[in-house]
Order: structure tokens, then C-alpha cells, then sequence
């Protein structure tokens, strides 16, 4: 079986990374693994299989969107593909446009997409021949979004980063990460105006925000403006991010939306206690999976996995809510005991193994 994966590069986010491991994966269940990309990076996510990338072009231009279908159509020839995998949009409609078996993969709520993308995938989605979700509540989604899907959608979901850690030793909460791209979508402002009302009451905590993005210049305002300039560090990705989560002493993420959030993930394989946003989708799914994947909270809920903040009328009441999510774990020493051991055992429904196997089943039909 001759695969392709095909993302716009192997670096930066998480979409990038699963792609990488997928594609290790695939070659560990002895596919010929053939890995595109539109551009390199000098640091990447590990990956498996021939290196195939697009020559240097103008980033974001039509011209350039239009090359890189005719080099899509070519290459599915010229590799004598048996299927293309895609991740992320732009990937998955130039996979879907050129034909072959496609698979397309969203790792995101489709209803942040933008309406130029929602409009294409409206007219082109059901040559997929499957659209794989990253979680329930985006596959929920897609079916809704796109009804001449239904019947080829299912859920896989990232294999986990990190092999969970056993025995962490609790200890009181000193430290507080963030991780994740500095944009709107992980709505990082809400974590450093929370911290910066429990400070006052904590001088001890220090925030850590790791991540790059456009947000940078004004959450170090925000910081600024607070006065916590000397509790809060923002950093860029680091490849110790493991040590990160081991480090620290609580995982808040405030994002507005997300697919499955990779970073959840390994905060729980770590055996780190998380305050999460009940976005859609992904956050109650991981934290607490026993309840109905669309519900939404409406105020502080305590689960098996982590804490669930709620995201309400205003940005306000939800940065008002967080706040609260954050003191009851701070101030809840048998809460942080119980997750901290029970997040590790949450993994286990995502190692790679069983994973691969399960890509395996959808590629083989």
C-alpha cells in the first residue's frame, strides 16, 4: 500500500506534529509512506517515509495555490498513490480536487472556518472518500455542516505525545502553563487576566505561556497593564516542552474552539491537574468523557479528567468563571491529588499502537 500525507509543513502546531507521527505510524505498519509538504522548515516534527516537498514559492498568493494543485495531480501520478491523507485545509481541498482516493482530516471546529473554505468544501467534500474527525463533537459537526458526508465520516483520534508518567508527586501549586499559538483562537488574555486577580492573593504564582503567534505584542501589553510583568513569562515553543508540563503545577487553556486539543493531551499524560475552557469541541470530551459530548457547561464543573470553565455571554462572566476554575484547584489539595493521578490513566485510550492500527483498518477497507 503506497500512502501519502500531505500538510502544508511539518513544524509549528500540533496539526503538524500528528501528521508526522501518523505517518511513522503507517510506515511501522509496513506502508510505503510517501510525506508532502508545501515548504520546509529548519526544525521539524519527526516523520517517516520519502520526503517529497514543493519548490519555494510565494506564500498565500492564488498563483501559488494553483501550482500546488498541478504538483498534487502530478506527484499522486508519479508516486503511483493508492491514497492521499490531508490535514488542515488547504491540504484537504487540494487533495480533494485532484482526485485518487482521498482522505481528508479536520482537526478543527469546521465552524471556524472561513466562509471561503466553507463554501469550497460545500461543493467538494463528498468526493472524500472518508473525513476523519479529531474528536466526536467535530465529526458531529461535519454531518451537520455537511450532510452529503454522512456515511463517510468517522473519528480517530491523535495518538498521544508523551507516555504517561506514574507517580508525580503533588506538591503545591506554584507554577501555572499555558501553551499553545499566540492567537485569538486560544484566547491566552483570558489566562492572564484570571492569573492576575489570583495573584493578589498568591504572590507566589508565575505563569508561563509558551507559544508564538500575532497575540505576542499584545498579551506583553496586557501583562504590562496588569502589573504581573514579574509573575508572567511568555516564551517561545521549545523542544523541552515535556520538562514544561513536568514543571508545572497546573495546565489552564481558554481557547474559544478546538478540535481535540493536543496540549490537553500531554498535560494529562503528565499527570498535570488542567483547568479547561468547555469549548467545542474536544475539552469535555477528554476530561470528561461520561457525559454527553454536546453539552456545554454553564458554570465550574468538576470531572473525572480536569476542571471545565464555562464560555458565556460575555467575555467578562467567562474570564470571571475561569478565575473561579483556577482558585478551586488551587485551594483544593484532594482535587489536585485525584487528578493527578487519574489524567495518566485517561491516555490510555490514545496510544500510538492502537491508533495505527486503526488508520490501518480505514486505509485497507
Amino acid at each position: 500500500m503506497r500512502v501519502g500525507i500531505l500538510i502544508h509543513k511539518c513544524s509549528g502546531g500540533g496539526a503538524e506534529r500528528v501528521a508526522g507521527e501518523i505517518s511513522r505510524l503507517l510506515d511501522e505498519q509496513g506502508m510505503d509512506v510517501f510525506f508532502f509538504t508545501f515548504f520546509k522548515e529548519e526544525e521539524e516534527y519527526p516523520y517517516a517515509g520519502e520526503r517529497v516537498s514543493f519548490g519555494e514559492e510565494k506564500r498565500g498568493s492564488a498563483a501559488t495555490f494553483l501550482k500546488r494543485i498541478e504538483w498534487i495531480r502530478k506527484v499522486k501520478i508519479e508516486k503511483k498513490l493508492d491514497v492521499m491523507i490531508s490535514f488542515l485545509p488547504q491540504a484537504n481541498l487540494i487533495n480533494l480536487v485532484t482526485g485518487g482516493r482521498a482522505i481528508v482530516s479536520f482537526r478543527n471546529d469546521p465552524a471556524s472556518l472561513s466562509s471561503g473554505y466553507r463554501a469550497a468544501f460545500g461543493l467538494t467534500l463528498h468526493w472524500a472518500e472518508k473525513a476523519v474527525a479529531v474528536s466526536k463533537g467535530v465529526e458531529e459537526e461535519l454531518k451537520r455542516e455537511y450532510p452529503a458526508i454522512r456515511g463517510k465520516t468517522t473519528t480517530i483520534y491523535s495518538p498521544a505525545r508523551f507516555a504517561p508518567v506514574e507517580n508525580r508527586n503533588l506538591r503545591r501549586i506554584k507554577r501555572i502553563l499555558a501553551v499553545g499559538r499566540l492567537e485569538e483562537q486560544k484566547a491566552h488574555s483570558r489566562i492572564i487576566e484570571a492569573f492576575a486577580a489570583l495573584v493578589k492573593t498568591r504572590p507566589e504564582l508565575t505563569l508561563r505561556i509558551i507559544g508564538e503567534g500575532t497575540q505576542r505584542g499584545a498579551l506583553l501589553e496586557q501583562v504590562k497593564r496588569l502589573g504581573v510583568e514579574a509573575r508572567v513569562e511568555i516564551l517561545p515553543f521549545t523542544p523541552a516542552i515535556r520538562q514544561e508540563y513536568l514543571d508545572a503545577d497546573l495546565l489552564v487553556l481558554a481557547s474559544r474552539h478546538e478540535g481535540l486539543s493536543n496540549v490537553l493531551m500531554e498535560a494529562l499524560a503528565m499527570g498535570l491537574p488542567v483547568v479547561a475552557t468547555d469549548c467545542p469541541y474536544g475539552s469535555r470530551e477528554l476530561l470528561a468523557p461520561a457525559t454527553p459530548v454536546a453539552e456545554r457547561a454553564s458554570r465550574v464543573e468538576i470531572h473525572e479528567f480536569g476542571v471545565l470553565s464555562p464560555l458565556l455571554t460575555t467575555e467578562e462572566e467567562t474570564i470571571e468563571h475561569l478565575t473561579r476554575a483556577m482558585r478551586r484547584v488551587l485551594e483544593d489539595e484532594e482535587l489536585q491529588s485525584r487528578l493527578t493521578t487519574s489524567g495518566p490513566k485517561r491516555l490510555a485510550d490514545f496510544s500510538g499502537e492502537e491508533i495505527g492500527r486503526v488508520w490501518r483498518r480505514l486505509i485497507n477497507r
